[in-house]
């Protein structure tokens, strides 16, 4: 090969590197760019947070006494009270015909309060306690009850029906719809009267399900305490009634939306 011939072979080869190089800089880019993530996001370590917003921020257990004062805000009149909150938690259906938006703040005691919107107004809050303790006694006043209800006895005869609340045909266990405690012992009252729970009773809440709590009767075998998502909370023996009652001032019952009964009936886990 003559030297033009060289020298126009090293061009190409030139040419050819060139090229070579400009793809692996396009490919490192684009993998730069895949693999950004905003820093809020990445910080984040709450594998349930949709979106991070002040993940560094924690929150005075004090400031939580005055939402007692704020049921029925805008989420931004809260947002005036406590600041932003350090993420936004995937949205949950509680009662049939309403959405709840929720979100999570860190305390400095290292515990989580939920708080929980329900269209633009602020209906509560749980806490998710860092150190969870098995649940004890719970005295629940009721707003308005419907003579006799499920959980109650005539003449040695359960009641399995009643308005406030629905009953399934199921022979199977029942399951947590999320993360919380089962407890066995609880008391309802009413304009003065007390309405012990029955043995196959038992009340479910989370702080997953601010301002909401689960009743259920015909439960064998309950397992009482803290139980994880999905983990049994006894077996129905025929039938599960199902009753949801919501907080605003005092409980009220509403009706369970259709997702949280299917979460019942069958295991997430």
């Amino acid at each position: 090969m003559n030297r033009l011939g060289k020298q126009s072979s090293a061009k190409i080869r030139k040419r050819q590197l060139s090229g070579v190089s400009m793809v692996v800089l396009a490919v490192l880019a684009a993998g730069l760019t895949f693999n950004h993530r905003d820093p809020r996001v990445a910080s984040n370590a709450d594998p349930d947070c949709q979106q991070a917003i002040a993940p560094d921020t924690s929150l005075d257990p004090a400031q939580l006494k005055q939402l007692d004062q704020k049921l029925g805000a805008t989420p931004e009149a809260v947002h005036q009270l406590l600041g932003s909150p350090n993420c936004q938690l995937p949205k949950a259906a509680f009662r049939s015909g309403a959405i709840a938006s929720r979100e999570a703040y860190q305390l400095q005691t290292g515990d989580r309060a939920i708080l929980a919107y329900e269209g633009d107004r602020y209906i509560g809050y749980d806490l998710e306690s860092a150190t969870a303790d098995a649940p004890h006694h719970r005295e629940i006043e009721i707003e308005q009850t419907w003579g006799l209800q499920t959980g109650e006895s005539v003449a040695g005869y359960a009641v399995v029906g009643g308005l406030g609340g629905i009953s399934i045909e199921a022979n199977q266990a029942i399951y947590a719809p999320n993360d919380g405690a089962l407890t066995g012992q609880f008391i309802f009252i009413h304009q003065g009267e007390l309405m012990e729970g029955r043995e196959d009773c038992a009340i479910f809440s989370s702080p997953e399900m601010p301002a909401y709590l689960l009743h259920l009767c015909g439960l064998k075998q309950r397992q009482v305490g803290t139980v994880k998502q999905g983990q049994s909370l006894g077996k129905a023996r025929g039938y599960l009634y199902v009753a949801l009652l919501r907080r605003d001032g005092k409980w009220t019952f509403v009706p369970p939306a259709k997702e949280l009964l299917r979460r019942l009936l069958h295991s997430t886990r």
